[in-house]
C-alpha cells in the first residue's frame, strides 16, 4: 500500500508542475446576488457560516496555510473541528471562542430569552432544531449594536495582515481604473455616482491601511498594534458602506456593467475589476454572514441552548523514503509513465518538466491538505455527521476535489466544499485512511489514481498533438475532467449550491 500511495502522490506532483501553470480561469464564473439573504432556510446558511469561520481564522497572509472546519452537534454541545495545512496556533482558538461568545450574547439579546425554549437534552443530537418563535426585544437595541460593532472590529483587528495584503495586491489596478473612470464623461453617464462612491470608500480604506507602519522591533510592533486599533473603526465604517455597493455591482447585471466599463476605460485584461472589488470586500461579507447567524431566529437555539467547543487536529506532513528526489529520478519516473501510456510525442517535454519537479520539491516534504485531512478523520471516527459540508478558507485545489469525489464514491459519504480553483500543487499527499477496511482503501487509491491519470493524460495528449494554448484553456474551463464545478450535495443541510466566490485564481 505504501508503494501504491507513493505512485499516486508522485503523479499528483507531476500534475502540479505540468498542469498547474496552465490554469487560467476566465471571468465567466460570476457571483450570485443572494449571498447575504439571511431570511433563507437556516440549512442554506450553514455552508456560508462555516466558510466564514474558516476564512476569518487566518490572521496571516503566509503562503501555504489553509484552514478547514467541520461542525458536529451533540445534545448539549456544538463542536467546531479544525485543521490546517500548517498547525493552528492557540491564539486562533481563543479568538474563535471569543467570537462565538459575542455571537451568543447578540442572539440572547436579539430575542426575548424569557420564553420557554426547547430542552437541549431532548433534541436530536444530529440536527439543529429551529427554536420556537421569539420576538426581537427593542430594549436591547443599543447593546446589540455595540456588540455587533465590537465583533466586526475584532475580526478586522485579527485579520488585518490579510486585509492589508488584499488591498496592496488589488487596489493599485482599481485605482488606475478609478482615475480614468472619473475623467470619462461617457462612463460616468453609465453608472455615475454609485461607482464613484464605491471607489472612494475603497480608496479611503487603502489610505487608512497604508497609514499603519511596518514593524520589526518589539517597540515598533506595539506602536503598529496601537495604530491598527485606531484605524480599524474607520475601516469598518467604510467597508460597511462599500459592501452595499459591492453587492449591487457583483450581481449578474452589475458584473456585466463593470465588464463593459473595464473594456472601454482600461483595456488591461490582467485587472479583473470584478474580482478585485470582491476580494477587497470579502472580509466584510464574512462579518455580515456571522452577524446574520446571530440575528437569525431559526438558528437561535444553536447559539442559546448549546455549549460551544473547538477541537484542533494537527497538520500532517510526511516524507516517503522512496520519493524521487533527484533530477535523474524524476526523469525516470516521468519517462516510465509516458512509455506506459505510449505518449511518445511528449518525450521532448520530460527533461524540462523533470527539472521543474526536482526544483519545486527540494526538501522532499509532502503535505496533506486541510480538507482531506479533516474528512479522513471524520470517516475514521465513523460518526454520523449531520452537516457534511466542510468550510474552507480557500477554494480546494484540483487534487483535493478529485480526492473528495473519489471518497464519496467509495465510502458513500457526502462531504463537499464550496468548490475548486482547479490548480494543482506539487508535494500533495494522501491522508491516512482506516486500515481495517483495506479493500475500501485499495479501491479508493485505485479510483483516485485513475482520476488523476485521466486529467494528466488529457492535458499531455493535447500538448503532444500541438494544440494551442487557447484550446487547452477552453477545454479545461468547461470541466472536461469533472473538476472545479460548483459543488452541489444532497445532505442533512439540504441542497447546497455555493457560488458566491470568484474562481479566478488563488488569494
Amino acid at each position: 500500500m505504501a508503494q501504491s500511495t507513493t505512485d499516486i502522490t508522485a503523479l499528483v506532483s507531476i500534475c502540479g508542475v505540468v498542469i498547474g501553470p496552465t490554469q487560467k480561469l476566465t471571468k465567466e464564473r460570476r457571483l450570485t446576488p443572494d449571498e447575504n439573504d439571511y431570511d433563507s432556510a437556516y440549512s442554506g446558511r450553514i455552508p456560508r457560516i462555516l466558510d466564514a469561520f474558516a476564512s476569518i481564522s487566518l490572521n496571516t497572509n503566509k503562503k501555504g496555510q489553509v484552514i478547514a472546519v467541520a461542525l458536529q452537534i451533540t445534545p448539549a454541545e456544538i463542536q467546531l473541528i479544525m485543521t490546517g495545512n500548517r498547525d493552528i496556533e492557540p491564539e486562533v482558538v481563543s479568538y474563535l471562542q471569543s467570537l462565538w461568545e459575542k455571537l451568543q450574547a447578540i442572539s440572547k439579546l436579539q430575542f426575548d430569552h424569557t420564553e420557554a425554549g426547547c430542552d437541549p437534552t431532548t433534541t436530536s443530537p444530529t440536527t439543529i432544531t429551529p427554536s420556537p418563535p421569539r420576538i426581537p426585544n427593542p430594549r436591547h437595541y443599543e447593546r446589540i449594536t455595540e456588540l455587533t460593532r465590537n465583533l466586526a472590529e475584532e475580526v478586522l483587528m485579527f485579520c488585518f495582515p490579510r486585509l492589508q495584503a488584499w488591498f496592496d495586491k488589488f487596489w493599485p489596478g482599481v485605482d488606475e481604473f478609478a482615475v480614468e473612470f472619473i475623467q470619462n464623461p461617457l462612463a460616468r453617464e453609465t453608472e455615475g455616482d454609485n461607482l464613484v462612491e464605491l471607489l472612494e470608500h475603497l480608496g479611503t480604506i487603502y489610505n487608512l491601511i497604508k497609514s499603519v507602519p511596518a514593524a520589526q522591533t518589539k517597540k515598533e510592533k506595539k506602536a503598529r498594534k496601537t495604530k491598527i486599533g485606531l484605524v480599524v473603526p474607520e475601516i469598518r465604517m467604510h467597508l460597511k458602506v462599500a459592501m452595499r455597493w459591492t453587492t449591487k455591482f457583483l450581481s449578474v447585471e452589475g458584473q456585466l456593467t463593470l465588464d463593459r466599463l473595464e473594456a472601454v476605460i482600461l483595456d488591461r485584461p490582467g485587472l479583473n475589476l470584478i474580482r478585485s472589488i470582491d476580494k477587497m470586500t470579502t472580509l466584510q461579507r464574512q462579518i455580515e454572514t456571522l452577524v446574520g447567524f446571530a440575528y437569525s431566529q431559526k438558528l437561535a437555539l444553536a447559539l442559546q441552548e448549546r455549549q460551544f467547543g473547538i477541537q484542533v487536529l494537527p497538520a500532517v506532513m510526511s516524507a516517503p523514503p522512496d520519493w524521487p528526489c533527484t533530477l535523474a529520478e524524476w526523469e525516470k519516473t516521468m519517462l516510465m509513465f509516458i512509455e506506459q501510456h505510449e505518449l511518445h510525442p511528449c518525450k521532448d517535454r520530460v527533461a524540462e518538466d523533470a527539472r521543474a519537479m526536482a526544483d519545486g520539491l527540494s526538501g522532499n516534504t509532502l503535505r496533506v491538505h486541510a480538507e482531506c485531512r479533516l474528512v479522513a478523520e471524520l470517516v475514521r471516527r465513523r460518526e454520523r455527521i449531520a452537516i457534511s459540508y466542510i468550510g474552507v478558507s480557500k477554494l480546494s485545489c484540483r487534487a483535493c476535489t478529485a480526492w473528495l469525489s473519489t471518497l464519496r464514491s467509495v465510502y458513500g459519504c457526502r462531504f463537499t466544499t464550496r468548490g475548486s480553483h482547479r490548480k494543482w500543487y506539487p508535494g500533495w499527499d494522501l491522508p491516512e485512511m482506516p486500515t481495517d477496511e483495506l479493500d475500501k482503501v485499495s479501491n479508493l487509491h485505485a479510483m483516485f489514481k485513475s482520476k488523476i491519470e485521466e486529467a494528466y493524460l488529457d492535458y499531455i495528449q493535447r500538448q503532444g498533438r500541438g494544440t494551442g494554448a487557447e484550446e487547452a484553456k477552453s477545454s479545461d474551463s468547461t470541466g472536461a475532467s469533472g473538476y472545479g464545478q460548483v459543488d452541489e450535495t444532497q445532505g442533512a443541510v439540504g441542497t447546497v449550491k455555493v457560488t458566491y466566490h470568484l474562481r479566478s485564481g488563488p488569494e
